[in-house]
């Protein structure tokens, strides 16, 4: 079976091309509400080639979705939709991408381009803000590297969109800094495309994320700042970008690209917040194929409620017989009407029988799209208060008075400061202390009116303690309160604390600042929260004070209140982490540690451990051999020690037998050849080792003996003519003859156990002398040897 894609490929190969893309129909649902987000666009695509590909975009290019025909969760606004088919292979050929997964070898992190404040932030490749597909919100530590902006302060944390007013104190120095890719080249491409997922946010535009291009004649900033949605659990909402690349960039071979984030440390903004992921440039595949459509939408928000008036009328006093009667317009469908903010709704907009008070009018057409309006239903026939003066009481003083002035047609009044818990028949209240009183006034028919009054003391101070602050445990702070008013006042804190005086505060505290006028006593009070962050404390033991080296020794960490630390030792080697740590160390001497522990929020901590551990030397081994090439018959040498630094030996010659001896004379087998590998183990009082071997031979001695007479005449002794060979030769090589008189061979043996029995061709050799020849190789040196001589035949 041939697959549609390979069939389609072919197809594109030989030049076929196809029916023009179009869409044969759409559905706009526009908003139902103003300000709603919940509009949709479908759209079915007809011609070219499926499977078909779409790529939604908004009014501001930014794309919003792909791979699907239908797009929903749209506030009012302009959209784009563009369609490919089959035909064109997928539409775009890849020439660059960088997910960041195994870093950023080819880019350069956090080139400074503008001034820069102390303790900058700068960019970093970690999963510490992890990438997340669009639409989804950032999350930390799900193994998808990105490139994010941090801080000095919390390198291992991902983009701060929370900082809020720490902004100032920790989180956002002055910076000014680009992340640039490695040189990309795009020779023989044309019409390219950047695209990438992003988060961003920031106070703009004096904190922002920008994208540049550098097409080899200097850098450009390319379109406006990055901004992204923060989801309600104040991390960023991954968000897909996608722009087409200027023709500068076209058929290049050292395009960049960069991402800058600037920041003002103005205090003021959700920053820093800026990280990217899968960074890609795409050009339209090659091939004859249809061209993608682009089919353009508007969503629009239906006509919004408008209340274009509410008519009461009063009602008398505790008779629900009042009415509101409410005009209102557009809307889609039928208005329903409410005045209980929604609870109910009627058909009706006059609502009878309506008591005095307060309401909330709503309006609702049929979308469920409300407007709504306060109203007041006044009373009829009962109390009015028409004026109150006040006479403000002095400072720590209860002198002030309230002046009531109503009237009713029921008469009968009386008058109430306490919300009418009491009342006189007096309207003018005196002896008051500063505050807000709750006013009631009530007629014969037991009808009321309510209002309130406020006495504020005259001449009172006011004081501001500042605003909560964090240091470190142990560190110094200093309270200063400022006077809010200008008359002369004595300022005076609790716990001991004195005004513009550092102390060091030992836990978490709320301090309280009172200021006393001079003048009149009066006090004013105001508090101010000082955290006290525990710094971390650092205990580090390890298992091997000293020995030899190489020695290897585990150091146990203990710390606690520490989010990173730095291990460095006097001979070099540094590590990081908090946790255990196993070192070794081949130089000898004492080493010592430093470690440097910062907490989660930046608290440090130092602590120096002189001589931790001490490595030593240790002996070193060393023997001659004397001599190291002996005698199988007299196999005997003395070990030369040459060590240093060893108090004990141990030796090893390398034949079964040992001794402690400092320089022992040792006799190897006797008679019997060989290699031998002496071992010598030195060892000092520290028990540390060395060892050091030799290498001594023990060689074969030739030993042979040829007599001159034998006689062969049956008995049982001397009947044979035969060399003894004991030892030294190579029995595989060789040859014993015999020659008679006349030089004729008359024996031949290659074996050195087989001897001549005075035979010749099966009879027996006359008497008298012959002559004998060997010829052998020694097993020493491999040395051939021939040896002639004469024999007597005697009967």
């Amino acid at each position: 079976m041939i697959r549609l894609s390979t069939l389609v490929m072919a197809l594109i190969a030989y030049g076929f091309s196809f029916a023009q893309i179009t869409v044969s129909s759409s559905t706009v649902t526009d908003p139902t509400c103003p300000g709603s987000c919940n509009g949709s666009i479908q759209v079915t695509p007809a011609g070219g080639v499926i499977p078909y590909t779409y790529v939604w975009q908004d009014g501001t290019g930014s794309t919003i979705g792909s791979n699907t025909s239908s797009i929903s969760a749209l506030c009012a606004g302009n959209y784009s939709v563009t369609i490919s088919d089959a035909s064109s292979g997928g539409g775009t050929t890849t020439i660059y991408s960088e997910d960041f997964e195994t870093g950023a070898a080819s880019w350069s992190l956090s080139n400074v381009v503008g001034p820069q404040g102390a303790d900058p932030n700068f960019f970093t490749v970690s999963d510490n803000e992890g990438g997340v597909a669009p639409g989804g919100c950032g999350v930390a530590n799900n193994g998808d590297n990105t490139l994010h902006i941090t801080s000095v302060f919390n390198p291992t944390g991902g983009a701060a969109y929370d900082a809020g007013g720490l902004c100032g104190l920790l989180f956002c120095p002055e910076t000014h800094v680009r992340a640039q890719s490695g040189l990309i080249n795009t020779s023989g491409n044309t019409n390219l495309t950047l695209s990438f997922d992003y988060i961003a946010n920031g106070d703009l535009p004096n904190d922002q994320a920008t994208v540049w291009i550098n097409p080899g004649s200097g850098w450009v900033q390319l379109g406006g700042a990055l901004n992204s949605t923060v989801c309600a659990n104040g991390q960023g909402l991954w968000t897909a970008y996608s722009v087409v690349l200027p023709p500068s960039c076209d058929n290049i071979a050292n395009l960049q690209i960069g991402i800058q984030w600037d920041n003002n440390d103005d205090a003021v903004g959700t920053d820093p917040s800026v990280a990217i992921n899968n960074v890609l440039i795409t050009t339209p595949s090659a091939g004859v194929s249809n061209p993608p459509i682009t089919q353009n939408f508007t969503l629009v928000d239906p006509v919004a409620i408008s209340i274009t008036n509410v008519a009461t009328t009063a009602a008398n006093c505790n008779t629900a017989d009042g009415t509101i009667t409410i005009t209102a317009s557009g809307g889609s469908g039928a208005l329903q009407y409410s005045i209980d903010n929604g609870a109910t709704l009627q058909s009706g907009n006059t609502f009878t029988n309506v008591l005095s008070g307060n309401y909330t009018v709503v309006v609702q057409d049929a979308n469920g799209c409300q407007a709504s309006s306060p109203i007041t239903v006044t009373t009829a026939n009962g109390p009015s208060v028409t004026n109150v003066i006040t006479v403000d009481p002095t400072c720590n003083q209860s002198d002030g008075s309230i002046d009531i002035t109503a009237n009713s047609p029921n008469g009968g009044l009386q008058y109430s400061i306490d919300n009418g818990a009491s009342f006189i028949g007096g309207n003018v209240f005196t002896g008051l202390a500063g505050g807000t009183y709750p006013i009631v006034v009530q007629d014969a028919s037991g009808c009321q009116v309510t209002s309130s009054a406020t006495l504020n003391p005259a001449n009172a101070p006011a004081v501001n303690a500042g605003a909560d602050f964090a240091i470190c445990a142990g560190s110094p702070a200093t309270l200063n309160a400022t006077l809010l008013t200008p008359n002369p006042a004595a300022i005076t804190w609790d716990n001991g604390v004195l005004q513009n005086v550092s102390f060091t505060p030992a836990a978490t505290t709320t301090y309280t600042v009172t200021v006393t006028e001079t003048a009149s006593g009066c006090t004013a009070t105001d508090q101010i929260t000082v955290t006290v962050d525990p710094i971390p404390v650092i205990n580090i033991s390890v298992n091997t004070a000293s020995g030899c080296a190489p020695l290897v020794a585990t150091f146990t960490s203990n710390t606690v209140n520490s989010n990173s630390c730095t291990w460095t030792f006097s001979d070099g080697q540094s590590f990081t982490g908090c946790g255990n740590q196993t070192v070794t160390f081949n130089t000898t001497g004492c080493v010592d540690l430093a470690v440097v522990a910062v907490s989660a929020n930046g608290c440090i901590t130092t602590i120096n451990y002189p001589s931790i551990t001490c490595v030593t030397g240790g002996p070193i081994a060393s023997f001659t051999p004397t001599p190291s090439l002996l005698s199988s018959e007299s196999a005997i040498s003395t070990m030369i020690n040459n060590s240093t630094g060893a108090t004990n030996y141990s030796w090893n010659f390398g034949d079964g037998s040992n001794s402690t001896a400092v320089s022992p004379t040792h006799t190897f087998p006797v008679g019997a050849a060989g290699v031998y590998t002496v071992i010598l183990t030195a060892t000092d009082n520290n028990g540390c080792q060395d060892q050091d071997t030799a290498k001594i031979t023990v060689e074969e001695e030739l030993l042979y003996y040829v007599p001159n007479t034998f006689t062969p005449d049956g008995d049982e002794f001397n009947q044979v003519f035969q060399p003894v060979f004991t030892s030294g030769f190579d029995p595989y090589d060789f040859n014993f003859t015999v020659f008679n008189r006349w030089g004729e061979t008359i024996f031949e043996s290659k074996d050195a156990s087989i001897g001549w029995d005075g035979s010749y061709m099966g009879m027996m050799a006359q008497e008298g002398q012959y002559t004998w020849r060997i010829e052998f190789k020694t097993n020493k040196t491999d040395e051939r040897i021939l040896l002639y001589g004469h024999l007597n035949l005697l009967r």
